[in-house]
């Protein structure tokens, strides 16, 4: 660590003077979540066409940068990178976010030859990614285009982000970082492009070399380039080569092959219902499967497309049923349970299903997933409906439950999700949700909020991922969430 500060104290007093008019092209900023704040500088294309979206480069500046004063993580990279673009006229958005003084983008040493990627990014890392969805939410940003790159502690950064959300970034450069070796199966499909110097005393320049070799070994094709002779600055030439900046620009997200959807209909207890086969099913062993819920007409859609392409490529089966507005009502249980037989019994599916549910899907499958915790896998919920109270009320559920809202009121403790949690936990099935901070539809204090709150005091595993500044809608982040994609394949797979 005090090799790490020395490095950069030196480096940072250079910077200091190079520091000039061009710090006005970036504009200071603040994004908030709950009583957390960022600050942050962004640039962005002089002129907006509508309809046009932007390529967007992520920045994250090293330790000697940080601070609160928002000006100093554009000591270096930004100033350069902006040049480029300009040169090549490419109208570009650009955020450098600066991470505060006595904290780290990755709560991880920098001196050593390696570390674990920690469970949970760091508390400025996690308000670094808000920002990137909120940037790209809100701006015409491509996201086909999306890059990310940093210097030193950025370094890490770099590798700590495309880490945790590999499908995020068009592409990566990371300079004088270093990188968690077990995590680099993820990143053998990303174009990466590594800088080290050959003399840094500060980052050992073996934790490049390291992670470079981990990824071709899973089957990537990183590029690496190490400056012989150079210490800890590997930034300046790095940022300054054209060519470097112009291999940046040119890379793209490429579309992964859609595998060919080919959806089975069939009916259950008169009631309309769908499978979708991996293409290639594994001979004489049980069929890994998801249950997706709401099955309602034109449900599941286009959004979920990217989500099943995944599944399908992994040898996992997709399924539903249509059982209507119930709301996870006894009738719309007894449906759910006869489909289960059937592709258990007659189809030789998993005894153990992933169930994946979005909004009122929540409903539908909790309830079922309550009396029948031994066959439940995990529990996936895009801002899934957790409360009858919250949504529908007790005034629109009641009639699938065939009470009066009176009676439903009485007995909501036997059917409503939130107050039936207890088999789950002593299943030991894992959930996952993510919702918005923002959702008026389906609230994160009445649903996923309390039923988190209570899952974990019967002392079960459970993951909430709040989205700052999202709702009840259709952003695409919700149906390609790499982290909720990854949770269910580990666990349909067991």
């Amino acid at each position: 660590m005090n090799k790490m500060r020395a490095g950069v104290v030196a480096a940072f007093i250079v910077a200091l003077t190079s520091l000039t008019c061009g710090a006005d092209e970036f504009a200071p900023a603040t994004y908030k979540a709950g009583d957390q704040t960022l600050l942050y500088r962004i640039h962005r294309p002089e002129k907006i066409a509508k309809g046009v979206k932007y390529p967007l480069v992520v920045f994250f500046h090293g330790a000697g940068e940080r601070g609160d004063d928002n000006k100093r993580q554009l000591a270096h990279g930004t100033g350069d990178i902006l040049k480029f673009a300009r040169s090549v006229k490419q109208p570009v958005f650009i955020i450098a976010p600066q991470c505060p003084r006595g904290q780290q983008w990755v709560n991880a040493p920098w001196g050593t030859l390696s570390h674990t990627m920690p469970k949970a990014p760091s508390k400025s890392m996690a308000l670094a990614i808000g920002l990137i969805k909120k940037t790209v939410a809100d701006l015409p940003v491509d996201d086909k285009r999306i890059y990310v790159t940093g210097l030193s502690m950025g370094g890490f950064a770099t590798w700590d982000i495309i880490q945790r959300m590999p499908g995020c970034f068009a592409a990566a450069m990371p300079i004088c970082g270093g990188a968690d070796t077990a995590e680099a199966p993820r990143l053998k499909n990303m174009p990466i492009w590594c800088f080290h110097g050959g003399n840094d005393g500060v980052v050992k320049t073996q934790r490049s070399r390291d992670i470079i070799a981990a990824i071709k070994k899973a089957g990537g094709s990183p590029k690496y380039t190490e400056y012989p002779g150079v210490g800890h600055n590997s930034w300046t030439k790095t940022y300054r080569d054209k060519k470097v900046l112009t291999w940046l620009f040119a890379q793209k997200t490429q579309p992964k092959k859609s595998t060919p959807i080919k959806k089975e209909i069939f009916k259950v207890q008169g009631r309309p219902a769908f499978v979708i086969l991996p293409p290639e099913a594994k001979s004489g062993e049980p069929i890994p499967w998801i249950w997706y819920a709401p099955t309602l007409r034109g449900l599941p859609g286009r959004a979920e497309k990217w989500m099943f392409d995944q599944f399908l490529a992994k040898g996992i089966a997709i399924a539903g049923v249509d059982v209507g507005e119930s709301y996870g009502s006894p009738k719309g249980r007894a449906v759910y349970s006869a489909l289960y037989k059937q592709l258990v019994e007659k189809r030789g599916f998993a005894t153990k299903a992933c169930l994946l549910a979005r909004s009122r899907g929540g409903l539908m499958l909790y309830c079922w997933a309550a009396e029948n915790p031994r066959r439940v896998a995990c529990i996936a919920g895009i801002y899934p409906v957790c409360n009858i109270s919250s949504y529908p009320g007790l005034s629109r559920a009641c009639g699938a439950y065939e009470m009066t809202k009176e009676q439903l009121a009485a007995k909501l403790a036997e059917h409503n999700p939130i107050d039936r949690l207890a088999p789950l936990a002593k299943a030991r099935v894992p959930i996952l949700h993510i919702q918005g901070d923002s959702d008026r539809v389906v609230p994160l204090d009445k649903n996923s909020g309390p039923l988190a709150e209570r899952y974990r005091k019967l002392g079960g595993k459970i993951t909430l991922e709040v989205v700052k500044g999202q709702g009840h809608n259709m952003w695409p982040g919700w149906f390609r969430s790499q982290r909720l994609v990854d949770f269910v394949i580990a666990n349909a797979s067991r």
